[in-house]
């Protein structure tokens, strides 16, 4: 017979969690990072959608172009 020592680890070893703690402040980094890497490639962004907007003669799905003219006129406001 086990001992009752025993029987509460078996029980225990069986449970199943009912929550799983999340590390907020590594996830909040890790958005901060990645916001920081996003508004520091914006002026790249920008000049790379606009030199492709307009470009003369090139093969252009209109589609893509769209929301990069939208894109371009957020970003400096127009």
């Amino acid at each position: 017979m086990p001992s009752s020592h025993e029987g509460f680890s078996q029980m225990i070893a069986a449970c199943r969690p009912i929550a799983h703690l999340i590390d907020v402040h590594s996830s909040i980094a890790r958005e901060q990072d990645s916001n920081a890497r996003l508004i520091a490639a914006a002026p790249d962004l920008l000049a790379a959608l606009q030199e492709l907007v307009l470009a003369p003669n090139k093969i252009r799905p209109e589609k893509y172009w769209d929301a990069a003219r939208l894109a371009i006129s957020k970003a400096t406001n127009n």
